[in-house]
């Protein structure tokens, strides 16, 4: 057996396959080897950066290989939109957190809809991040949530179809938002839109603002 270092993909599906109790023989050996290169490659960047601060090493610093592994951290993302008439104004807000550090996201569309916003907001905050974390993604959008998560396995089976055989609403943010699910790994979090959560009422006064920026403009 060849072993290399796992992609993002790669590491998905081996995670998926012992959810459903249905490891390969050799995925336990290709998760070892990855682990253990990577540990390697953190030994020599430790080593490398510890050279260049007492002055050992002149020159460019030496940087390990870089891997999806090596890349992957944590991130928190809350989503919401809003649209004043649906349709009419729109605006949709963001806050990621990523390591320790927190950012907001807003923008907005003079003609749209609630549920484009809401699904823009997702989009926009998943660009955001580096490939290959590990999302916590909370909207209170069951469009969204339900559809990310049930509905699109239907839809890009019958060729973006819905049950009634008609083209699928917003299509188009649908492909975009199933295009970078697929360079994280997230867990899709829904709440009650108006209900008191932190940080779903703040992206709901961003969004609010961006509606009011299209109003006054």
């Amino acid at each position: 057996m060849s072993l290399r270092l796992l992609s993002f993909r790669e590491l998905v599906a081996i995670e998926e396959r012992h959810r459903a109790g249905r490891l390969k023989p050799d995925d336990v050996d290709r998760l070892i080897y990855s682990v253990r290169r990577l540990r390697e490659d953190w030994a020599l960047k430790e080593k490398d950066e510890g050279q260049v601060e007492e002055g050992q090493v002149k020159g460019e610093e030496t940087s390990p290989k870089k891997t999806f592994l090596g890349r992957c951290v944590k991130a928190e993302v809350f989503t919401d939109g809003a649209c004043q008439g649906n349709p009419g104004p729109g605006g949709w807000g963001v806050i990621l957190r990523v390591q320790g550090r927190e950012r907001e996201l807003s923008g907005g569309a003079p003609h749209t809809t609630n549920n484009r916003m809401e699904m823009t907001a997702v989009i926009e905050g998943l660009k955001a991040l580096p490939e290959g974390c590990h999302v916590a993604l909370t909207t209170d959008s069951q469009y969204v949530q339900k559809g990310i998560t049930q509905w699109i396995k239907n839809w890009k089976r019958n060729g973006w179809k819905n049950a009634a055989r008609e083209p699928v609403k917003n299509a188009d943010l649908w492909r975009e938002m199933d295009r970078l699910s697929q360079k994280h790994s997230i867990n899709w979090h829904w709440v009650r839109g108006h209900s008191g959560h932190r940080e779903n009422e703040r992206c709901d006064q961003l969004a609010r603002r961006e509606i009011e920026k299209n109003l006054a403009g």
